[in-house]
């Protein structure tokens, strides 16, 4: 069908009307006229997914994407649109999530932030920052990504997104075991290594970022763009200001990027996390810092009595579905003087600052960064604190 594209719409789609129906079109670009194919029917028929398959009147935000399988592969929302124009759509989903969920009115200036990747490599333009991840093997062992809301592996010769440093592991020109993952992580210290399902080395990894170094699993969470941890470090310690005799609650810690980096400007942090094995990372890592790390999943940690019983200042990195509701009245109820919320998720994030709003909270700031460029995804900080 031939459809006229409206507004960008969270997700890496643009939203088009025909005959009624409302369709989330991929790979078309707001104002374009593009001929779609429908690809799916959502829940109870409200919707339709649908892909643009012709360009009738480009955008001028249009480019030819730079790899050549991004019309198939699952891994690049906006590989067709400019880096600038793809950080404007982004903050336009920041600033409709904010507003929809949370009636946070955003300014005009509002933008979403890029990111340099940093050392000694030249890189285009939005591209070369993935230092780790995971690829599909197809049944012949060809390594690629699967495809859009799809089981179907995308063989590829290489990625334009993946960081030069993983060059030597030569993942698209290997065999691997048809109907594996393979997973890959290029660190900031030591060589680049590759592994198949389950098979990450045992040891950790290193990894450089706000003045220290850091054990990390290999195949544990840390930020894959290489200038990310340094970025969000930086914006979180300028919001929260932490003063010596303070004391800041780290929530999903992780192995203590964010509690860790600010501890030497407290009296004592507290990092609590979930997963055995970042908390023993996360020990590693304070040294002799002022920190204690509590093993515990967050919402029953905080559900405890008097848990956050005075805590000056909270760091809050929730996993993609955003911390809950159960947990921000936790925060909320124990009164911090403030606390700096990091999420991977806009919509997940304007959700628990309403819930923050009606315990009587407000939001102070907010950055969007581009941390994963081609992608829908954007990662913000705010700054909440007691109305």
């Amino acid at each position: 069908m031939r459809v006229e594209v409206g507004a960008v719409a969270h997700g890496g789609h643009s939203v088009a009307r025909h005959a009624g129906r409302v369709l989330f079109v991929r790979h078309a670009l707001p104002g374009e006229t593009v001929v779609a194919v429908v690809t799916a029917v959502g829940r109870r028929g409200r919707f339709l997914r649908a892909d643009a398959v012709e360009v009738v009147v480009p955008s001028a935000d249009r480019r030819e994407p730079p790899c050549p399988v991004a019309a198939r592969c699952g891994g690049c929302d906006w590989q067709h649109a400019t880096p600038q124009a793809s950080r404007a759509l982004k903050a336009a989903v920041v600033a409709e999530a904010m507003g929809r969920f949370a009636a946070v009115a955003l300014p005009d200036s509002f933008e979403v932030r890029e990111v340099p990747v940093g050392g000694d490599v030249a890189v285009p333009a939005g591209l070369g920052w993935r230092t780790r991840g995971t690829l599909a093997v197809d049944p012949v062992g060809r390594a690629g990504f699967l495809a859009h809301r799809s089981h179907e592996v995308v063989p590829a010769g290489g990625c334009p997104q993946l960081h030069p440093a993983t060059d030597p592991l030569d993942l698209f020109g290997r065999a691997w075991p048809p109907g594996t993952r393979v997973g890959f992580v290029a660190p900031s210290r030591g060589p680049a290594l590759a592994f198949p399902d389950g098979l990450a080395p045992a040891g950790p990894i290193t990894e450089a970022a706000a003045g220290r170094l850091w054990s990390v699993a290999a195949d544990g969470f840390w930020q894959v763009h290489p200038g990310a941890a340094d970025a969000l470090v930086g914006h979180v310690r300028r919001m929260l200001a932490p003063a010596r005799g303070e004391h800041l609650v780290d929530l999903f810690a992780g192995v203590g990027l964010f509690g860790l980096s600010l501890a030497a400007d407290l009296a004592r942090v507290t990092l609590v996390e979930g997963d055995r094995r970042a908390c023993d990372l996360a020990r590693a890592n304070a040294g002799d810092l002022p920190a204690t790390v509590v093993r515990s999943a967050v919402d029953r940690w905080v559900a405890r009595r008097r848990a956050l019983a005075g805590a000056d200042l909270v760091v809050l990195d929730p996993p993609r579905s955003g911390a809950g509701a159960a947990v921000v009245r936790a925060i909320a109820g124990a009164g911090p003087r403030a606390v700096a919320y990091v999420a991977c998720d806009p919509v997940a994030l304007a959700r628990d600052v309403a819930t923050f709003q009606a315990a009587g909270w407000r939001v102070d700031e907010l950055v969007a960064l581009d941390l994963f460029p081609t992608t829908h995804h954007v990662e913000c900080v705010a700054r909440l604190s007691p109305a």
